[in-house]
């Protein structure tokens, strides 16, 4: 089904897009530079997801799957940074903020099982 890595490329150049206007128009802000990351996160989802939709093989398909993950898990942690930068409340969640970033660095690692050595975009168990 064309449709999916289609809507993913599709995801993914407008994540990116808006990403950069958004780091672009004023660098400095703490409330650009969190929803950028938000939107990088989301953008490298959408890549690796639309790379893992037009994979022939397993093996190609499985590190790509495994990949978008990486998009994945960061997500949430830089939506939560974001909304909390938003509603003006940094300082309140300041723990919870990096907290919730170490949690997903701990899933980050636990992403790729040490049985697979990552060579380029090919998997050697």
């Amino acid at each position: 089904m064309i449709f999916y890595p289609i809507s993913a490329i599709i995801n993914a150049i407008t994540s990116i897009i808006v990403g950069a206007i958004a780091i672009t128009k004023n660098p400095k802000s703490q409330l650009n530079r969190a929803f950028s990351y938000f939107a990088f996160s989301v953008a490298l989802w959408s890549i690796c997801y639309f790379i893992w939709q037009i994979s022939e093989d397993k093996d190609r398909a499985l590190f790509w799957c495994r990949a978008l993950m990486v998009g994945a898990i960061f997500i949430p942690p830089t939506f939560f940074h974001f909304s909390i930068i938003l509603i003006g409340q940094r300082k309140k969640y300041l723990k919870k903020v990096i907290f919730w970033y170490l949690i997903s660095v701990v899933f980050l690692i636990l992403n790729f099982p040490k049985n697979f050595a990552v060579i380029g975009i090919v998997m050697v168990p």
